[in-house]
């Protein structure tokens, strides 16, 4: 923030890296962090001092175990209750998230003690232990559509995740949501998004938990954030304060050491700038975890090592910005809505020459004389 950092110290680095005057200094912030921003968690479980093992992905080591039990005698009281209660979840109470909470506080005892203290009462706040009881006696895994009011909620918010079908090629848990296809319409039922969003964080953890015992390693999450049509003022500013205030809080009080990358594609080429120029200011943690991308995304070598670009491409595909899998190289009427842009994806091997023919129609006419379909969600356009 301005206030931390200090207004002159901004100007200054801005001024040094040669970046636009035409944007005022809160707009080229808010664009450098806009995935940050928007998509709290980005830097959960990305606190802990130093970068050796950022991708230590093992189970704890024998000197580790030592120390989870050690934690487990200062927490001893606290586990006790958590028992009585029948809130003792392997996902908050297990060797395997232990491990985490001390990885993610630098291995010491004291530090996630406190963490872990802090985490306990976080959790009462906002009803965790009874939205997971809820989730577990209906049977649901970590998938969009099984979430808590997931009905309604998706038909706002284009966001996918799967434990079963979205993996990486190293088995971690893919996550994507698409921040410009937040439809305002999904205003009208908050209450039913906060539930959604503490269905997301609680069966994250649960999941996470599960498959590292399961596989016997380290599981973690791979975002995928896509700022396609993000703009300063889209999503409104009602969005952007319950994401800062509700969201980010959810994301981050939850689960601690489960972000593997997060991957910011579709970014404006001044938001991956100012990136650069922040980074130094970041723990390094999470700057090393975090990787703004622009529209050449599909260019970034670890990115798909880590997903392929086929699942990048049927991600993308669903987007409400008009683009399409590359299933067909044959096009078809669209509406194309105001200050939206249409992709075309294609499948082609270096070397390889592709050319595109289109042609211009107006709103009016589609191809049988009527007006062709809006895309869900569309506004207006022309």
């Amino acid at each position: 923030s301005s206030e931390r950092i200090g207004q002159a110290k901004l100007v200054h680095l801005i001024e040094a890296r040669g970046l636009p005057s035409i944007y005022r200094l809160k707009h080229c912030v808010a664009f450098a962090f806009a995935a940050l921003a928007y998509h709290p968690g980005a830097l959960s479980g990305m606190a802990a001092q130093g970068a050796a093992d950022l991708d230590d992905d093992s189970l704890a080591s024998t000197a580790e175990l030592g120390l989870v039990q050690q934690l487990r005698d200062e927490l001893a009281n606290e586990l006790k209750n958590l028992a009585v209660a029948e809130c003792d979840f392997p996902h908050t109470t297990g060797d395997i998230f232990l491990t985490r909470v001390l990885r993610g506080n630098g291995k010491d005892v004291g530090q996630s003690a406190a963490w872990y203290r802090n985490f306990l009462e976080f959790r009462r706040a906002n009803g965790l232990d009874e939205m997971f009881k809820t989730c577990r006696s209906k049977g649901l895994k970590w998938t969009a559509n099984s979430m808590p009011e997931a009905d309604t909620v998706r038909q706002y918010y284009n966001v996918h995740f799967d434990e079963e079908r979205l993996r990486t090629a190293g088995g971690h848990l893919i996550w994507y949501d698409s921040v410009g296809d937040v439809d305002p319409r999904l205003l009208d039922h908050m209450d039913k998004l906060s539930s959604f969003i503490k269905g997301i964080a609680e069966m994250r953890s649960e999941a996470a938990d599960r498959l590292s015992a399961k596989e016997g390693r380290l599981v973690k999450i791979v975002r995928i954030v896509d700022c396609d049509g993000v703009s300063p003022w889209s999503p409104p500013p009602e969005f952007r304060q319950y994401f800062r205030k509700v969201m980010f809080p959810l994301l981050i009080g939850s689960s601690i050491e489960i972000s593997h990358r997060l991957f910011v594609i579709n970014c404006a080429w001044f938001s991956v700038r100012m990136f650069n120029v922040f980074a130094p200011l970041m723990p390094e943690r999470a700057r090393r975890r975090s990787v703004p991308l622009d529209q050449a995304f599909l260019e970034h070598a670890e990115l798909t090592t880590l997903v392929s670009g086929k699942v990048l491409t049927e991600l993308t595909a669903t987007r409400q910005t008009d683009g399409d899998d590359g299933a067909t190289l044959s096009g078809a009427m669209r509406m194309i809505s105001a200050g939206k842009s249409m992709d075309k994806s294609v499948q082609a091997a270096a070397g390889q020459n592709v050319a595109w023919s289109f042609a211009l129609g107006t709103p009016g006419k589609g191809a049988d004389g009527s007006p062709p379909p809006r895309p869900a969600g569309g506004g207006g356009g022309g």
